[in-house]
């Protein structure tokens, strides 16, 4: 899940065409409900051949959230899937 960050990134910019960041809340920044938050959810999955179960994402507000949401969804606790995480977002 090394490209997760970039597709994401990528999701969200299409969605809402504005610049994204680590910070970027969802809600706030982008505009986005939960119907956009749906499509985006079933894009990843789409592209990932994942479930990600809806109740990841109860405390979801950035990008930062989301994508560690997702992570954490498929069992990515351990440090090493958070290094990628946070690697992939400090180079976006």
């Amino acid at each position: 899940m090394k490209n997760l960050c970039e597709t994401v990134y990528s999701l969200l910019r299409v969605e809402s065409g504005r610049e994204i960041s680590a910070g970027t809340n969802l809600e706030h920044d982008l505009g986005m409900d939960s119907l956009d938050m749906m499509n985006i959810l079933m894009d990843i999955e789409d592209t990932y051949q994942i479930t990600i179960p809806l109740n990841a994402l109860a405390n979801v507000k950035t990008v930062d959230d989301l994508i560690k949401a997702i992570v954490n969804s498929q069992g990515g606790n351990s440090t090493s899937d958070r290094t990628i995480v946070n690697d992939n977002i400090s180079n976006n």
